[in-house]
């Protein structure tokens, strides 16, 4: 059924990129910027210039983030790559954890 297999692949390519040219449309809107009312944007609230203004991205449970179906709120985002990566190591510096309590010749 390779005819069947390619128009399934070609609808899967329509769909991907109408999804990311709405969001690219949408971020535009968010930061269009004119000389008359410049836009005051900054990435994230991490951002260490605090006065840029309204940050682009949000963290989920953001209390501060936009309302739920505008325009912003398509734009919340994990903080830390340990939310897509497949494995993160953890490590925790000056702080006893207790014994290991793994099997014996494990380290």
């Amino acid at each position: 059924q390779p005819e069947k297999s390619r128009r399934l692949e070609d609808e899967l390519v329509q769909e991907v990129e109408a999804l990311s040219s709405n969001l690219f449309e949408t971020w535009k809107g968010l930061v269009q910027s004119t000389d008359d009312e410049p836009s005051k944007r900054q990435y994230s609230k991490f951002d260490r210039n605090k006065t840029a203004g309204v940050p682009l991205l949000y963290t989920a449970l953001d209390p501060n983030g936009p309302k739920d179906y505008t325009p912003g709120a398509r734009f919340r985002a994990p903080t830390s790559m340990r939310d897509v990566e497949e494995t993160a190591h953890l490590w925790v510096a000056g702080r006893s954890l207790g014994p290991f309590r793994g099997k014996k010749g494990d380290t």
